[in-house]
């Protein structure tokens, strides 16, 4: 039987959602992944990179928001998955509209790219990589092999940058497997 244990809310003044979580049992917490359009305001306390940032929002086991850290560049950023890693970090997956700004490390190849980040339990990035071809690529899933690879599934509306060429419609579903330093 189901039944509400707690709950809360957290924010700013925008538009904040979630579209992952991952447990960290060893300390009694939860961090989402997701996304936030607010400027600083409310629990919205971290750098705010314009447009809409990549979002991870720690919360511990009884629901107390403890911190939050946004990613991303002036563009829209937005984490689609995340996962806990065999090493114990953090990897999300996003997409990202953002040119060479804010804490990217490296320009986009297209309209929409594909963006994953490995962070430490703390929020810091340990590894970042962009992925994509010069139209719109985003990114849906990535899980961790029992190899310590990553699979990324994705979808791509082009045939060149990071793809192989494809004789296919031009939307379709991608899938490319990185290793352990988010190399294809």
């Amino acid at each position: 039987q189901f039944g509400i244990l707690w709950e809360t809310t957290v924010g700013g003044s925008a538009w904040e959602e979630q579209n992952g979580i991952v447990a960290l049992p060893e300390i009694n917490q939860y961090v989402f992944g997701g996304f936030s359009s607010s400027e600083i305001s409310h629990e919205m306390s971290s750098d705010f990179y314009g447009g809409g940032d990549a979002l991870l929002m720690w919360m511990d086991s009884s629901g107390v928001f403890l911190r939050e850290k946004r990613y991303g560049g002036s563009g829209f950023d937005r984490i689609h998955n995340i996962i806990r890693s065999n090493d114990g970090n953090i990897v999300f997956v996003a997409s990202t509209v953002s040119p060479l700004d804010g804490v990217f490390e490296s320009g986009g190849f297209g309209s929409s790219d594909i963006w994953v980040v490995k962070v430490d339990l703390n929020g810091n990035i340990l590894k970042q990589k962009r992925f994509g071809g010069p139209n719109y690529d985003e990114a849906a899933n990535i899980v961790q092999t029992p190899d310590g690879r990553y699979l990324v599934v994705a979808e791509e509306h082009d045939a060149q940058g990071d793809f192989l060429t494809f004789p296919f419609p031009s939307s379709q579903i991608w899938a490319f497997q990185l290793d352990a330093n988010l190399e294809i």
